[in-house]
């Protein structure tokens, strides 16, 4: 086929044929299934003969056909014989590209100039037969016909809801439909072409398409020849409004050339880009509804873990407040002593040992020190809860897992520390990760605390169970961040391992948990992140989830 289609270009009769590329198949087909026919029927010999009717030769019949159909159209019996003579030159060459013998490259010449004969033979017989009369009468039908199918395609045109606009080689407005007209504000009436483009506005008049929408410059040199469509989107203001406008452009599909062009297609997508806002917002909502659940859920813990430091600190400020009193009564004797002569060795010794200094010798610095360590505990809690339950950036940023891993034991401390022991074994040096931090957070949250329960849920079966952990590891595969979470909890039964991430599902009483949890990780990670997030549990003996981020930003899907 790409050589017909070569010499037709060559040769100009291109600019008299179809413009697409399936007709020229489909002539191709039809012309070689009966040249494999006549080959399958062993009919060695295609020599012509002087009382043969070519006009019934099932040989010629295809070519009778298209040559009929080309003269409806107005096409000349010498225009049509002259493409027709490189259709045979075509399928000559396929013999000089093949393997042959001499007497076999002889014979197969031979039957292919006779089988094109009968062929010519046969359309020429057609096509001279009948009278004038008959011609016009077929020529008038003919007429009618494609102007049907004109206006036919011209009301598709116009009745296509989406802005079309036709441009030529140099993205010269050549035609638009009414959906355009109307977002020009030109239109009263149809119209197809230029000229009547300028009995409605003469500013359209040979304008390029970037002149009529500005927010369009440069689009078309986005077409080469290895691309032949784009996709695009642009954010306008008209009459006041945002509009979100998908463009498609394709260059003209035509063979043949001879309507070198591109078709622009605008698709409004304000309202869908609208609802994507909406849900965005609500994710984020959601997100941060599950993240303000699992700090409610965590507070009485919390609570504890800052009531205990508070507790010993308020000890021992009570403590240093006492020694201080007893102190101060002693001191006040040995000033009195002092100021009136009768200070004397014996008497400091008396009054030290009355305030009994060698206890409170030893047991004032611990006493600071344990004040100092509870009030850094208390103090590292509330800084953990504050960067929680911080809203967080909604861009990418780099981010640290390890330290995002510590935070997060922190604040879940409580939920652990009473069923298992937390074990760290953290990339010493893990690259940071470009992800949302807020985001990746509370999924460690959700893990860590499924952790927890399942553990706790375990012990409240059978308390003489081994030692119950949870491993947090982290390392690096390949161009991913991989965080795993080991429990050696309950299992995961096998009926429920295909719904644990479905939003709403979860296998906790009423009101101790909403089903979110999982389902929420699962669309930050495998979603927004383009990561992943499997799981392996034995029945009876533990689940680990893994939780693989790529190091870099995730492309846009």
């Amino acid at each position: 086929m790409a050589s017909i289609l070569q010499y037709a270009l060559e040769q100009g009769y291109a600019a008299y044929t179809s413009t697409l590329i399936e007709p020229w198949r489909l002539s191709i087909s039809g012309l070689s299934k009966p040249l494999l026919d006549a080959l399958a029927t062993d009919r060695d010999s295609l020599e012509l003969s002087p009382d043969e009717d070519y006009t019934r030769d099932p040989i010629a019949a295809f070519g009778i056909l298209e040559a009929k159909r080309h003269r409806q159209r107005g096409i000349s019996i010498a225009m049509f014989m002259g493409l027709f003579k490189y259709y045979r030159q075509s399928y000559l060459d396929l013999l000089d590209q093949g393997e042959f013998t001499s007497e076999e490259k002889i014979w197969a010449t031979q039957y292919l100039n006779r089988f094109f004969d009968r062929i010519e033979l046969g359309l020429c017989s057609e096509w001279t037969t009948g009278s004038d009369a008959e011609r016009i009468t077929e020529l008038q039908t003919t007429s009618r016909l494609m102007t049907n199918e004109k206006n036919k395609y011209l009301t598709l045109f116009e009745s296509i809801s989406q802005p079309v606009i036709l441009l030529d080689a140099g993205g010269i407005l050549d035609r638009i439909n009414q959906a355009v007209a109307q977002w020009l504000q030109t239109a009263d009436n149809r119209f197809y072409f230029i000229d009547s483009i300028d009995a409605i506005n003469s500013s359209l008049q040979g304008k390029k398409y970037d002149a009529l929408f500005p927010w369009l410059q440069g689009f078309l040199e986005n077409l080469d020849e290895s691309r032949k469509v784009v996709t695009e989107h642009r954010s306008i203001l008209q009459d006041q409004q945002q509009l979100e406008i998908e463009v498609l452009c394709s260059a003209m599909c035509d063979i043949s050339r001879k309507f070198n062009g591109y078709v622009l297609v605008l698709f409004d997508r304000t309202h869908e880009y609208k609802l994507i806002s909406e849900l965005q917002n609500m994710h984020v909502q959601l997100l941060q509804a599950s993240k303000l659940e699992s700090i409610g859920q965590l507070a009485a813990g919390i609570a504890h873990e800052i009531n205990t430091p508070s507790q010993f600190v308020n000890s021992n400020i009570g403590f240093l407040e006492e020694a201080f009193t007893q102190m101060q009564t002693s001191i006040s004797s040995l000033v009195t002593a002092a100021e009136t002569g009768n200070l004397s060795p014996d008497l400091l010794r008396s009054a030290l040992e009355e305030a009994d200094w060698p206890y409170l010798e030893a047991e004032i610095p611990i006493a600071l020190q344990q004040s100092r360590e509870g009030m850094a505990r208390v103090t590292s809690i509330v800084q953990a809860m504050k960067e929680f339950s911080h809203p967080g950036k909604k861009e990418f940023e780099p981010v640290d897992i390890n330290n995002l891993i510590e935070l997060t034991a922190t604040v879940a401390r409580n939920e652990w520390k009473g069923c298992a022991d937390l074990i760290l074994d953290l990339h010493p040096e893990l690259p940071m990760v470009t992800a949302l931090a807020n985001e990746i957070g509370q999924v460690l949250l959700n893990l860590l605390v499924n952790a927890a329960h399942t553990i706790t849920e375990k012990l409240s079966q059978n308390r003489d169970n081994d030692p119950c952990r949870i491993t947090i590891k982290t390392g690096v595969r390949d161009s991913s961040v991989v965080i795993s979470i080991a429990d050696t909890g309950c299992g995961i039964p096998e009926q429920i391992r295909t719904k644990i991430f479905d939003p709403f599902f979860t296998t906790k009483t009423v009101g101790q948990g909403t089903g979110q949890g999982l389902a929420i990780a699962y669309d930050v990670v495998t979603r927004k992140h383009k990561g992943s997030l499997d799981f392996e549990t034995v029945l009876g003996e533990g689940t680990t989830f893994t939780v693989r981020l790529p190091i870099t930003k995730p492309t846009a899907v």
